[in-house]
């Protein structure tokens, strides 16, 4: 883990500098060489207040008062806090800590979220969004991370999150994801999941089968036919018609997940 330092802002500068009263968030206060930052709020607007020199300084977009650089809680300072100060970006959950998906939809809720996550040795994912969600809200997944990422400097938390690009479905929702920094995705494939298949009688779930490419039906029977897997005190034998079944349900569904995992390495 990093260790950065920490310096006093002074909240009286702040407000001399930008004119009015404001929130100074004291667990934000970070210094990185000569350059001191904070976050703060005035109404529903925040702001990081950058006091010093150097490149971190340098790089923000704001405007300089007095001897501070008042600059808005934007997507370019995102990704300038993303660099200098890593623990404020998304990452994978490297030490395979148990995790858990808190999605905090509107962007308003991480500082709880990290308040009752506590000291617990548990990788969160605050950043966790639906395309479908995305739409209802109006947001975007650069919008989703960029809170995440301001609230986790907001809190001074270093111990690592994710983002999460939420029941996905096509590869254009996948690469936008990735390409805002997402760390992980969570594939829906329901829509390649044919549960009309459950009701058919047997002769047409023969016809039906039949109609697989013997290839596929090959590579699936040779691992599960009228094999009897054990877990715990459980024990489930897939004889010919159960497998049948599962092929036509989730055949389609297990090649596009298939496909995915091949067209995105990085994965």
């Amino acid at each position: 883990m990093e260790v950065y330092g920490v310096k006093k802002i002074r909240k009286s500068d702040i407000e001399r500098a930008l004119g009015t009263a404001v929130t100074l968030y004291k667990e934000s206060v970070t210094s990185l060489g000569e350059c001191t930052l904070a976050l703060v709020r005035n109404g529903k607007k925040k702001y990081l207040i950058a006091k010093g020199s150097g490149p971190m300084f340098d790089e923000l977009e704001g405007k300089v008062t007095d001897d501070l650089k008042i600059c808005p809680a934007n997507h370019a300072n995102r990704l300038v806090l993303n660099t200098y100060l890593p623990y404020t970006k998304p990452t994978t959950n490297k030490d395979g800590r148990p995790s858990i998906g808190l999605g905090d939809r509107l962007g308003e809720a991480t500082p709880g979220h990290i308040k009752a996550l506590g000291n617990k040795n548990i990788f969160p994912y605050f950043a966790q969004q639906s395309i479908r969600e995305l739409n209802l809200t109006g947001r975007t997944f650069d919008g989703v991370i960029d809170d995440a990422a301001y609230a986790v400097f907001q809190c001074g938390y270093t111990a690592g999150w994710g983002a999460d690009g939420d029941h996905l479905k096509k590869e254009e929702e996948i690469k936008t994801a990735l390409r805002s920094g997402a760390t992980m995705i969570t594939l829906d494939s329901s829509e390649m999941i044919d549960n009309t298949i459950a009701g058919l009688p047997e002769k047409e779930l023969l016809v039906r089968y039949g109609n697989v490419d013997e290839k596929t039906r090959t590579f699936y029977e040779n691992l599960y036919k009228e094999r009897t897997f054990t877990f715990g005190t459980l024990s489930l034998t897939l004889d010919t018609v159960s497998l049948m079944k599962d092929i036509l349900i989730y055949g389609k569904a297990l090649d596009y997940i298939q496909k995915i995992w091949e067209t995105f390495p990085e994965f």
